[in-house]
């Protein structure tokens, strides 16, 4: 059993956060870089479990998507084998419920969205998730859905002893029952998981979405994630299809009464549209033109629900600039304004929305983490903004550059990174020239820091020293 204060590889451990049937999950702290990382110890029962189990890590250690942690290095002890990973704080579901009660309808199709996702990514990979469970995904922070200790796999003997552990409340009966699981079994504990975290009376399509992930035969529920991500996202159009089916029922009964107030409706039609427009210019203009902050900013976030554009929402993130800092409170509020708007943007308006939300995370974030979680988040917004890394401009290389050279310093794959770094550098020392003094500031000190910490790389890479002293003394 590992201790805590105990070395393994380059990691020391710092405490045990949690226990399973075969396996044991530690927090530990990476001694090269001092970030801290989960680590999951599995015990080894015999050769084909190793097989499996050590060829599966290496196959999920390439796996990449935003919702499953990174899985950053594998090492093989005397009775077990030691996957890290990322490690994620917050609260699970289960602990979500238990303090708040849990999610309203909407929260439930938004967070079931998310998880089919990653089982669409998953599944494309064949892997299968096989333990999904309330306990198993996280919440973060940032309010971001995580899912955790995804099953390293076993081989079939050992995969018969994991089905008589698996939860009675998530699993499929197929999984109780010791027989082979599949894709549908993914579906059928995300069903169950869902059911479990809404907090109030489904609606019928929720219902009707519910019911059929949790058949009894495999072959009843949905074929794939992805069709029950479809499903699970029209939801929204069953429960309206219902409501017109019952107002066409009663309609028959008060026809007459609608015909009445149909054309009453009529004679005030022309005031209200008149109305509706003068508002709407009255709020443009305040929150264009008005002197307070507080008051443009409210302005704008109104016209973003009414009337989502790229112009109101750089606009808004203007306002989130006024103090110089981009706090998490207004991180929260932008990014889930956004999400909110993904169907209702313009693509090219989204795009430069991305962008100029990728550029607010890399000069105004205020990272309290003190983990570059400013850079990673500006990376993530550069990949919506250029979906192609050939359409990246120079911020969003230099966010990626950062969010990515400790793993690659980590895995020895960072040569050659480092001159073209030095001369996105340059190329936005020019650009801010004109831009805000805060802006500046920032740039002038990531091309310092930039210098101090990878100034022998840059020289091996082909920079001068005396360029680089130049540089710095301008």
């Amino acid at each position: 059993m590992i201790k805590k204060g105990e070395l393994i590889g380059r990691y020391r451990v710092e405490e045990r956060i949690g226990t399973g049937g075969m396996s044991r999950v530690y927090k530990v702290k990476d001694m090269r870089v001092g970030t801290f990382l989960a680590m999951k110890e599995i015990i080894i029962k015999n050769d084909s479990f190793m097989n499996a189990g050590y060829a599966e890590a290496f196959v999920l250690k390439n796996v990449n998507h935003p919702v499953l942690p990174r899985i950053v290095d594998i090492i093989r002890t005397e009775d077990s084998y030691c996957v890290v990973m990322d490690y994620i704080e917050g609260c699970n579901l289960e602990e979500y419920v238990k303090i708040h009660g849990g999610f309203n309808e909407g929260e439930v199709i938004k967070t079931g969205a998310v998880i089919l996702e990653s089982l669409v990514f998953l599944h494309s990979k064949n892997i299968l998730y096989r333990d999904l469970k309330p306990s198993n995904i996280m919440i973060t922070k940032n309010g971001e859905i995580k899912l955790i200790d995804f099953g390293i796999s076993s081989s079939r003997d050992e995969e018969k002893n994991e089905n008589k552990m698996a939860s009675k409340c998530f699993a499929p009966p197929e999984q109780l029952a010791g027989k082979e699981v599949g894709e549908t079994g993914d579906i059928y504990a995300l069903g169950a998981t869902l059911k479990y975290i809404l907090k109030n009376e489904p609606s019928p399509g929720m219902i009707c979405f519910l019911n059929k992930c949790l058949k009894a035969e495999p072959g009843e529920r949905y074929k794939s994630a992805n069709a029950a991500l479809k499903a699970l996202k029209r939801i929204k159009t069953f429960n309206e299809n219902e409501v017109k089916r019952l107002k066409r029922i009663v309609s028959k009964n008060i026809f007459f009464l609608i015909m009445f107030l149909v054309s009453v409706s009529g004679i005030f039609l022309c005031t209200k549209v008149k109305y509706k427009k003068a508002e709407y210019e009255r709020i443009v203009k305040a929150a264009c033109e008005s002197h307070d902050s507080a008051v443009r900013r409210e302005n704008l976030l109104w016209l973003i629900k009414k009337d989502p554009s790229a112009e109101w929402y750089i606009r808004l993130f203007d306002e989130y600039k006024n103090d110089y800092v981009f706090d998490e409170a207004e991180a929260k509020e932008a990014e889930s304004l956004l999400d909110g708007d993904l169907r209702k943007l313009k693509e090219e308006d989204y795009k430069n929305i991305c962008a100029a939300l990728g550029r607010l995370y890399l000069f105004y974030y205020e990272d309290l983490s003190e983990e570059n979680e400013n850079y990673r988040r500006a990376a993530f917004w550069f990949d919506r903004a250029y979906e192609d890394e050939s359409e990246r401009d120079v911020y969003s290389e230099i966010g990626h550059f950062l969010s990515e050279i400790q793993m690659m310093i980590l895995e020895g794959k960072d040569a050659g990174m480092y001159e073209k770094y030095y001369r996105d550098l340059n190329e936005i020392l020019e650009d801010v020239s004109d831009k805000e003094s805060v802006v500046r500031c920032e740039v002038y000190s990531l091309f310092a820091d930039s210098v101090y910490a990878y100034g022998a790389d840059f020289y091996r890479e082909g920079i001068g020293i005396d360029e680089m002293k130049e540089r710095l003394e301008s």
